[in-house]
């Protein structure tokens, strides 16, 4: 082989190396888990993502060749989005008013106490406030829930008495 094609060739390689390589290293730097190499294979299983790559080594110079490819894909309708509201007063005595940022359509409001046990439910149809009635709860750490559609929001609630 003529000499300037080996520099080609290792030109090549080089630029395969550079451009192949670093994104293969860059995408599994924030990833943990586990490899195996084997003459010259590399198997990788990390957390999210796993990997496999070829190392060629030729007169000194190395080559990563490989892929990388997602575990689990996001599809656009299982994401949900949180119901925001707010709990006012909180702490709170003998009733707290939840109130929503926007008007939310047919709800569950549903209060918990701090070890996840369902305490109470309220079925409720499109509203933008509702005064939640606490004088039969103790004093403690609840959990307010609202449950719109394949949306979800909670947030803590104190109840002093």
């Amino acid at each position: 082989m003529p000499g300037y094609l080996k520099i080609l060739l290792l030109q090549l390689i080089l630029i395969s190396h550079v451009s192949i390589g670093q994104t293969i290293v860059r995408s599994s730097l924030c990833s943990m888990g586990s490899s195996v190499s084997r003459e010259g294979l590399i198997l990788r299983q990390t957390v999210g993502q796993s990997s496999s790559t070829y190392v060629f080594n030729m007169e000194g110079l190395v080559l990563r060749q490989g892929f990388q490819q997602s575990v689990k894909s996001i599809n656009p309708s299982e994401v949900t989005i949180p119901v925001d509201f707010s709990l006012s007063p909180n702490p709170a005595n003998d009733k707290t008013l939840l109130k929503f940022h926007q008007e939310i359509g047919r709800s569950i409001i549903s209060v918990r106490d701090i070890k996840g046990n369902l305490l109470s439910e309220l079925k409720v149809e499109s509203l933008t406030a509702i005064w939640l009635d606490l004088t039969n709860y103790k004093p403690g750490l609840y959990i307010i829930t609202v449950i719109s559609g394949n949306n979800k929001g909670s947030r803590r609630l104190i109840i002093t008495h």
